[in-house]
């Protein structure tokens, strides 16, 4: 779960908030778009708790608590190297195994004694399931940390498309002014915490509580887990990290759509004020468990604009002043890893990384950058050039090429698809062209 946009969500719990008081605090920074990502306010302590932990888990690797298990399989007599008073009494006991030789009786198989270390125990397949529960635990830490110190692939999603003349066009260094010094810190601390509890995978413990059948919680409490010091240390961690997963809720369900939705409806807004048109306000009211905002208008001298927000898209409608020509703009809103295309779908935008496209971005609170996408979207939606009709009408502004034709007023070229109308005799309104081939 994105943690940044869960902070996002959060600023609306106070005082009732308007989309035109939520923009002028984006302006004096009392509210924000963009939130690094945060650090957990008790990730110290629980680093702490972690490696205060450790030494315990190493002793019962290295000295498990065992007993000793003793066996009595059935053997050939000669090949018995010991026998147990109870392997003696099977041995009477079992009239099958005697035969007479000559004149005396003797058994042919004996039950002999062998014992040997059992380490399958509750508290040790527990000591096991910790490992290996600390290992996916840390994952999510170490990734948030991470995310805190910037890097050029982190702060541009498609810059591996890009080759270094045209990144350098784009570029900007203000994402590397923020102090890393604390999340670098965290990070190399929780990279080595979880180097160390990787390694108790590869003892002879680890492996051999591998063979025996999962722990499954909820744990109860045994006499060695209560009086002896190393498994009581262990237990209690695993009640700590029972804690930790059950505290600090995150958005999900119906809640984590709302609150995408919320934070690329905010970002759009922001975006068409930020290009000069004007806001026709609009509450932010929290009904039936979610916060909903009305259809929202904007305007300039050319355009205006509704900008309504649903379940799963944002839906955009530009409507030209003069010509009354409209246009609408989908964007489906993707909270999974996998896109799945849909008719009519203008733009996919993403929680998680998309592939390279003219159509698609991934779009979240902690990535400026990404911030900027969603900006680029809002303009592509009232692009405008100065451009001769004479010209343009017969001629393909995007690629050039002379294969255009008239429908409805939209000039299509039927080389590239780009098409766009005209506004006036020299100013032309974009509609739809792409770059990637």
């Amino acid at each position: 779960m994105n943690l940044s946009l869960e902070r996002f969500y959060r600023q609306f719990s106070g005082e009732p908030l308007t989309l035109q008081t939520v923009i002028d605090k984006i302006k004096d920074g009392s509210f924000r778009l963009y939130i690094p990502t945060p650090q957990s306010e008790d990730q110290p302590g629980t680093i702490a708790q972690i490696k205060a932990s450790l030494p315990h888990i190493a002793n019962i690797v290295r000295a498990p608590y065992i007993t000793l298990k003793t066996e009595h399989p059935k053997v050939r007599a000669e090949r018995a190297s010991a026998l147990s008073p109870e392997g003696i009494r099977e041995t009477v006991r079992d009239g099958r195994i005697w035969r007479r030789k000559k004149d005396r009786v003797l058994p042919e198989y004996v039950y002999a004694t062998e014992r040997e270390d059992d380490y399958n125990s509750y508290e040790n397949r527990m000591v096991k399931a910790l490992i290996d529960r600390l290992i996916r635990f840390l994952s999510q830490p170490l990734k948030v940390a991470k995310e805190g110190v910037p890097s050029l692939y982190e702060a541009y999603f498609q810059i591996s498309n890009l080759n270094k003349l045209d990144w350098m066009k784009i570029m900007e260094t203000d994402v590397f002014r923020q102090d890393p010094a604390k999340s670098f810190e965290q990070y190399s601390e929780l990279y080595r915490l979880k180097g160390r509890v990787n390694q108790f995978r590869f003892s002879f413990f680890y492996k051999t509580m591998c063979e025996f059948q999962s722990f499954t919680g909820p744990l109860e409490m045994t006499n060695l887990l209560t009086h002896n010091e190393d498994y009581h240390r262990c237990a209690k961690l695993w009640a700590f990290l029972d804690a930790q997963s059950g505290g600090g809720a995150t958005l999900e369900g119906k809640e984590l759509v709302n609150a995408y939705a919320l934070f690329l409806f905010i970002g759009l807004i922001k975006a068409y004020t930020d290009m000069g048109l004007t806001l026709k306000d609009q509450p932010i009211r929290y009904a039936r468990d979610l916060w909903r905002i009305p259809t929202t208008t904007l305007e300039n001298e050319t355009f205006t604009v509704d900008v309504r927000m649903e379940d799963k898209e944002i839906l955009i409608d530009v409507k030209a002043k003069q010509t009354k020509r409209m246009e609408r703009t989908r964007i489906r809103l993707v909270l999974d890893y996998d896109i799945t295309p849909e008719r009519d779908v203008s733009f996919y935008v993403s929680l998680f990384p998309t592939p390279y496209s003219d159509n698609a971005a991934c779009v979240v609170p902690n990535n400026l950058n990404s911030i900027k996408d969603l900006a680029a979207i809002a303009q592509c939606t009232v692009l405008t050039f100065r451009s001769k009709k004479d010209v343009y009408s017969r001629y393909c502004l995007v690629c050039g090429n002379t294969d255009i034709e008239e429908k409805d007023g939209n000039f299509i070229c039927n080389d590239c698809g780009a098409r766009y109308a005209f506004l006036s005799d020299d100013q032309l309104w974009l509609h739809k062209f792409s770059i990637l081939q």
